[in-house]
């Protein structure tokens, strides 16, 4: 019965899958996304790279404009900023003198401005995005910096 089942995985005497193996939906959810991502040479992380390039620059330069260093760096897909002026960081140390503050205030001009920053100063970058969306979010980033900008001292 029930109690024997139990019995055996909680004494360890049979190995208790987790929450996701062998489910065939995700499987067959991993293999069409493997495959998606395999498509055309892999053409999809081109466009990340591309719509990366393009959002680190335009954050970037949008801080410049406004008189603020920032630090904008991260893997593909993923974007971190930073109010320092290091060209790059490698460790949560090389961040001790980045203004968290000042980070926390843009969020709430991005969010403001429509563009949702993860947690953490970080920014998702998705290959979906168009050059008509990359330029939009170029602009919200210049509307939350100015408004930063106008904060009083």
């Amino acid at each position: 019965g029930r109690a024997d089942v139990m019995a055996c995985l909680s004494e360890n005497r049979v190995l208790g899958g987790g929450t996701f193996n062998s489910f065939p939906l995700s499987i067959a959810t991993a293999l069409a996304s493997i495959g998606m991502l395999a498509e055309d040479d892999g053409a999809v992380f081109d466009r990340m790279r591309h719509v990366q390039t393009q959002i680190a620059g335009g954050l970037k330069a949008a801080a410049g404009r406004h008189g603020y260093d920032l630090l904008v760096q991260g893997p593909l897909g993923f974007l971190f900023f930073a109010f320092t002026d290091i060209e790059t960081a490698y460790t949560p140390d090389d961040l001790k003198t980045a203004d968290a503050g000042l980070a926390m205030r843009l969020r709430g001009h991005m969010e403001a401005a429509g563009v949702l920053p993860a947690g953490g100063s970080r920014l998702v970058i998705s290959p979906a995005m168009s050059d008509a969306d990359i330029d939009e979010a170029l602009v919200r980033f210049g509307r939350a910096f100015a408004a930063l900008s106008k904060e009083p001292t």
